[in-house]
């Protein structure tokens, strides 16, 4: 199986079909998962396990950087990653030489909905991928059919340590939160993530915070909230997201239908 890579600018070349799979992100290994072809996985990393069952499977590295000694003992056929902050990890384990494939970091839920189809493919699943992508798409029409009147304006903050990030228009995360009912305050906005701007939120108003952070860096948003005196955000409409399966607002993999329904309920209820 050739595939070329336009971000790696070069074809590669894969068995039909890969029988030894790497995963280092965690979407393309649910997807995997949900294609009934965890058996093919050999290594995967330490986030994959939050959304399906691979604590058996060796970790092959980390989201930003590999074991090598272990990555060669697994002798993969494939590795999978994207592009964002992973891209200089792929680009190097290209240069040594690895059979490494990456698909593009979404910015819409069609870029989500397109990796489910491109990894169906690559592991010969593909119609049971695009029925993966027909369940979600049956998801978004249940959102579309019952719209929430007035929509909130949401305001959505990432945690990830020392570098919280706002979200913008060119990030799936936008879409979550639309098909969820709410209108994203920076939703017109020609970035995916930037860094905070609290004075501008606060002249925004939104009627709703939506903060995510990780386990390793836990955040209370409510005391986050009356610390910056914004009183405007009531306790009972400061909503959190965490990386819990279906509740985790950054992850990109078939559980995002899910995500949707779930953080519907909380907007509708707030």
């Amino acid at each position: 199986m050739k595939l070329y890579s336009e971000l790696l600018e070069k074809t590669l070349h894969f068995p039909s079909y890969p029988q030894r799979i790497v995963s280092f992100n965690s979407a393309f290994t649910e997807t995997l998962w949900d294609l009934n072809c965890g058996s093919s996985v050999v290594g995967v990393s330490p986030y994959c396990s939050r959304y399906c069952d691979c604590e058996h499977i060796p970790l092959a590295g980390d989201y930003l950087q590999e074991d090598p000694e272990m990555l060669r003992k697994l002798n993969p056929d494939l590795i999978l990653m994207t592009t964002g902050i992973q891209l200089p990890f792929a680009r190097k384990l290209a240069a040594q030489g690895f059979p490494l494939y990456t698909l593009p970091l979404p910015a819409s839920l069609g870029g989500v909905m397109e990796n489910i189809v491109k990894v169906g493919g690559i592991v010969g699943k593909a119609q049971e991928a695009r029925n993966l992508v027909t369940q979600l798409l049956h998801i978004l029409q249940e959102q579309v059919h019952s719209p929430c009147e007035p929509r909130p304006r949401i305001y959505t903050e990432l945690w990830f340590g020392q570098h919280p990030r706002r979200v913008g228009s060119m990030s799936f995360i936008h879409d979550i939160l639309s098909y969820a009912g709410a209108e994203p305050i920076f939703g017109n906005e020609p970035w995916s993530y930037e860094p905070l701007d609290l004075e501008e939120t606060a002249k925004l108003r939104p009627n709703i915070f939506l903060g995510f952070y990780e386990p390793e860096f836990p955040v209370d948003f409510v005391s986050l909230a009356n610390k910056r005196g914004w009183q405007f955000v009531p306790e009972s409409k400061i909503l959190v997201s965490c990386t819990t399966k279906g509740k985790n607002i950054i992850h990109d993999g078939p559980s995002i239908g899910t995500t949707i329904r779930w953080l519907r309920e909380h907007i509708q209820g707030s």
